[in-house]
């Protein structure tokens, strides 16, 4: 490995350690990289940041930002609440279970966990609260449930890790959706199980006519995730040209069929979108530089060795990465270990002869379990100062739940099947 690679490794971590954006750190420790080995700076520009904005499959991501923040402004979230209600009908802890099924429905508008505990989480903690469930389970069950969003398409977690390992945008966004499901069904399995021994609330039991009613008023709403799913299914269109007809749809149902939305809310949005694609799209590009730099200094192909030291059987490799990576969700954020851990591992994956889309989906879904997993667990925090209850209780609460998503994540590890057969069928 260069030796140089140790200065922005330094950099790197000490522009963190001061609370440096993680974006502007990652592109500091490429510029000392360059300027210490005496390379051409401007290769940063050329080569890296000109082709990743120059890529179709990024446009994908500000689109699905805007058909989520579309969603948002148009006050869809009330009408899908409901609906969520109803399917649940007279079930006992039926908000709890409420609150899981909407974050698979509304992970379909934002494919972002925090937009989901923040947005839908404001909504589901104070019905939860006047229904008498208790605060820190309330806030719990949130947090857990919104790791459900980035996992189930359009997600955005996945169309980066896609412009970061070169897999197939389509594929992810397809394999997701049994992961999510899965993810979803051991919480609601969870829930009606502490539901019965708390003696949690029932729900109410909606007439036919009535279900039926809110069935047909949220159903365009639903339409949103359908109709992208299936043009990728299809094959009408690309993940990139399926997200821009899902956001012209939003608008149109959001102005013209719900009328929610004025010119004004949808400038807001447009503003908000804007500023939202920036940080990530900016977070992209100083992650393809630093993966640049790893596969320049040798790095990535020195933890490839070292791992192929440990173990020859992949299996044994995926049982080690499920570990590193739980812990460091413990103690990191999301960010640092998708733009700065995921390069390390590209080359030992390629090594190991491991399906490129089948590690998205693991590793996804460890960084999710890693966003709601005590020490760090910012889904924790986030519903805890909605809620406004005891951090330390909203962590007990929810380790259960992260032990549900962790059986789920050791299934999506050693049966490769579960998120393959979508897309090897669909596709």
């Amino acid at each position: 490995m260069d030796s140089v690679f140790l200065i922005p490794i330094i950099t790197l971590i000490v522009m963190m350690a001061v609370s440096m954006p993680i974006s502007v750190s990652m592109i500091f420790a490429c510029l000392s990289y360059f300027i210490a080995s005496h390379g051409d700076i401007g290769i940063i520009c050329h080569k890296i940041m000109y082709n990743t904005y120059n890529s179709y499959v990024i446009i994908a991501v500000p689109l699905f930002i805007f058909m989520a923040n579309v969603m948002n402004a148009g006050q869809v979230t009330d009408i899908l609440f409901e609906f969520s209600k109803a399917c649940i009908g007279k079930r006992r802890g039926a908000l709890a279970h409420v609150n899981a099924l909407l974050s698979l429905i509304f992970a379909g508008m934002s494919g972002s966990a925090v937009a989901d505990a923040s947005g839908i989480g404001t909504i589901e903690i104070a019905a939860m609260k006047k229904d008498g469930y208790d605060d820190e389970f309330s806030c719990a069950i949130t947090a857990a449930t919104a790791t459900v969003g980035p996992v189930f398409p359009p997600s955005i977690n996945l169309v980066v890790f896609a412009m970061i390992s070169g897999a197939s945008v389509g594929s992810l966004l397809l394999a997701g959706i049994v992961p999510a499901l899965m993810m979803t069904g051991s919480l609601m399995l969870y829930v009606a199980y502490i539901s019965k021994k708390r003696n949690y609330p029932a729900g109410e039991k909606y007439a036919p006519k009535a279900f039926l009613r809110m069935t047909m008023k949220a159903f365009p709403a639903l339409l949103t995730t359908i109709i992208l799913l299936v043009s990728l299914y299809t094959g009408i269109c690309t993940a990139t040209e399926g997200g821009a007809i899902a956001s012209l749809y939003c608008i149109a149902i959001s102005m013209f069929l719900y009328r929610t939305m004025d010119l004004k809310k949808l400038w807001a949005a447009i503003k908000q979108s804007a500023i939202q694609s920036a940080s990530i799209i900016l977070l992209i590009c100083a992650a393809q530089c630093f993966s640049y730099i790893i596969a320049l200094s040798g790095l990535n192909q020195l933890v490839a060795d070292f791992l192929l030291s440990v173990t020859s059987n992949k299996y044994v490799f995926l049982a080690i990465v499920n570990l590193v990576l739980l812990f460091l969700g413990m103690i990191m954020d999301t960010s640092p270990i998708l733009y700065i851990v995921l390069p390390l591992m590209l080359t030992a994956i390629k090594a190991y002869d491991i399906n490129m889309v089948h590690f998205g989906i693991i590793f996804t879904v460890n960084t999710m379990v890693g966003m709601c997993t005590p020490p760090y667990g910012i889904l924790c925090f986030v519903s805890a100062n909605i809620g406004k209850a005891n951090l330390k209780n909203v962590f007990k609460e929810v380790l259960p739940m992260t032990a549900a998503l962790i059986v789920v994540l050791i299934l999506l590890t050693y049966m490769p099947q579960l998120s393959l057969f979508l897309p090897n069928t669909m596709l």
